[in-house]
């Protein structure tokens, strides 16, 4: 068993380390070029009160500069100068024009002459920091952001740049924050720079933030490929298969010619299980771009997927030649080789891999397996072991470590490291079963179904296994209603079903559980558990031909389950079948020693010997 934890999935993995999702210019307000009309926000100068039924001087400048007419808004507003010398808003639309004409320098020393002239105008700094931006003086802009937002903390258009900023340098927290400050009073149909927070809540694993974020302002005809595929990324990793193609879908008709596109196209339609146009979408992301390491790898998944080990072998080791620094092409050629039972081979690569540096909990967990699967159990421990070392605080450490401890049926083991899991992760279902099966496992069952009631009070869709453990425990009326629970939930869970019908039969309810058990046995005809009740509940019923031939179906359905083998022979006893009836229960003596009702068959075997004498 291979566990790795939180799943990451290559479209994270791979995506995101290779700058698919990397911010572009065109949706942002940022001044990375000096587009007129784009990249002044004009809108953002804060002009002074005007008498009612009035429009001043500069409102009319500013009105002639969002039409493109430079030279006659600066004009307007020199004249507003002229008896408003000291107007920072003045100096700001002048500088705003300047800039968008192509005059930078002169652009610049105005924006300047306002942030003199009012020091508390935020929105003056911000397009000085535009400016330097877009001359390559990243540091010179960001103090100009910082300036901004001291003067005008709710300047959103600063905190949009800081973001941008914060994002290029890996400071993700810091870029998140400045987003969602920055697109506080934005429109409601807002795209810009929610495409970069949403790719960063994918980052930090805040599927359902990007989602909200973006789900209602990513339409079918929104031209931003990577919005498309940043939303896609956020529904494939929460298990919204479909919508998550339907995004990566309309990021191909967004860029056709984008070999980015086309990946995550087919990165999407490997997830929703449809490996042929998958690998036909990665096929045309490498016609692309030849050599792609990316592409390579993800046709090399594809290609694993589709049980074509040989030829996802060979794409991986394109893709490692194509980028010898890239972890996984590597890590996948050993998994290749486990898939095909070549553990030594496989062993070789991790091994490799792990004394290059490489300290990952899914190396760890890949090697420990492999030695497992090979018959190393030393040297897996040892590998386990290693693990939680350096992964102390991961909880998947100690389920992988104590399900190996499962496997050796070491109990006592398993158990404890189960629940040095659960004391990082105390709500974690999956920690909390394997605690429950181990307890039981060991014979502990008040502490396995104690365990098993707290896992179903975090997740009810465990009630099912719980029932069990009710009536393998003897307590009939719980296990009864859960059984029930489930089925009123789950009307076709043809296990509840059973169970429940096996309950019923014993409790001397035989109508009710004959006809569930009829219901069971329509529903999965060739389940030998459902013969076996069937023909268990016909033979207590008293109809011995039905039950007997329905029981004969079960143990040729599963000739090395015991169960069906002794109440098969117990039906023959009754019918008198002797001889039929002592090879059916020596049978199921010989298969088990430990199987419910082996101590009776025992007995009826004497007895049947006795009689024959």
């Amino acid at each position: 068993m291979s566990f790795t934890g939180k799943r990451i999935s290559a479209c994270i993995l791979y995506l995101l380390a290779f700058g698919l999702f990397f911010p572009g210019t065109g949706r942002t307000a940022i001044l990375l070029k000096l587009d007129p009309g784009k990249d002044i926000d004009l809108e953002a100068i804060p002009l002074p009160p005007t008498t009612i039924g009035q429009k001043s001087l500069l409102a009319e400048a500013l009105d002639l500069v969002n039409q493109g007419k430079y030279d006659e808004g600066i004009s307007k507003a020199r004249e507003y100068l002229k008896s408003n010398p000291d107007s920072a808003p003045a100096h700001e639309v002048i500088g705003s024009a300047l800039a968008l004409k192509g005059d930078v320098e002169g652009g610049l020393a105005e924006l300047k002459k306002a942030a003199a002239a009012n020091p508390k105008q935020g929105t003056a700094y911000t397009k000085i920091g535009d400016i330097y931006l877009a001359q390559g003086k990243a540091a010179e802009a960001k103090e100009q952001f910082l300036a901004a937002l001291k003067a005008t903390p709710d300047e959103n258009r600063a905190h949009q740049r800081l973001g941008l900023l914060y994002e290029t340098e890996g400071k993700v927290d810091l870029a998140i924050e400045h987003f969602e400050k920055g697109i506080r009073g934005t429109p409601p149909g807002y795209l810009g720079v929610k495409v970069n927070m949403g790719r960063l809540y994918n980052e930090r694993f805040r599927f359902d933030k990007s989602i909200a974020l973006l789900e209602g302002v990513v339409k079918e005809g929104t031209k931003d490929a990577t919005a498309h595929i940043v939303l896609g990324t956020a529904y494939l990793e929460t298990g919204k298969t479909e919508k998550a193609v339907g995004e990566m879908r309309a990021a191909v008709q967004a860029e056709p010619e984008s070999e980015k596109t086309n990946l995550a196209l087919g990165i999407a339609l490997r997830q929703q299980g449809n490996l042929k146009d998958s690998l036909v979408g990665l096929e045309q992301a490498l016609r692309k771009r030849p050599g792609w390491d990316v592409a390579l790898y993800q046709s090399g998944e594809t290609l694993f997927a589709m049980k074509e080990n040989d030829k996802a072998l060979a794409r991986f080791r394109e893709a490692e030649k194509a980028n010898p620094k890239a972890f996984m092409p590597k890590k996948r050629v050993g998994d290749v080789y486990a898939a095909q039972g070549k553990y030594p081979q496989a062993i070789g690569i991790y091994d490799g891999l792990l004394k290059e540096g490489n300290r990952s909990l899914e190396l760890y967990d890949s090697l420990g397996t492999a030695y497992q699967m090979s018959g190393k159990q030393d040297l897996a421990e040892k590998t386990f072991a290693g693990m939680v070392g350096k992964h102390p605080k991961n909880p998947a450490v100690y389920f992988r470590y104590g399900s190996f401890y499962g496997y050796l049926k070491k109990y006592d083991k398993a158990v404890a490291q189960f629940r040095k899991g659960l004391e990082i992760a105390p709500k974690s279902p999956s920690l909390l079963k394997a605690l429950s099966l181990a307890y039981y496992q060991k014979g502990d069952r008040k502490n396995a179904v104690k365990t098993a009631e707290t896992l179903v009070g975090l997740e009810p869709g465990e009630k099912f296994y719980l029932a069990t453990l009710y009536e393998e425990t003897g307590k009939k009326k719980e296990a009864t209603a859960l059984y029930r629970e489930v089925l009123s939930v789950q009307p076709n869970h043809v296990a509840a079903m059973n169970n429940l019908a096996l309950i019923l039969s014993s409790l001397g309810k035989g109508e009710e559980a004959l006809a569930l058990s009829q219901k069971a046995t329509a529903l999965a005809p060739e389940n030998p558990s459902v013969q076996d009740t069937r023909g268990w509940i016909l033979v207590s019923s008293g109809n011995l031909k039905d039950g007997v031939e329905a029981l004969r179906k079960a143990t040729t359905l599963a000739p090395g389950g015991p169960t069906a083998w002794y109440h098969l022979g117990v039906a023959q006893q009754i019918a008198g079948q002797r001889g039929e009836a002592l090879s059916s229960l020596r049978k199921a003596v010989s298969l088990s020693r430990g199987f419910p009702g082996r101590a009776d068959a025992g007995k009826r075997i004497q007895e049947l010997e006795k009689a024959g004498k």
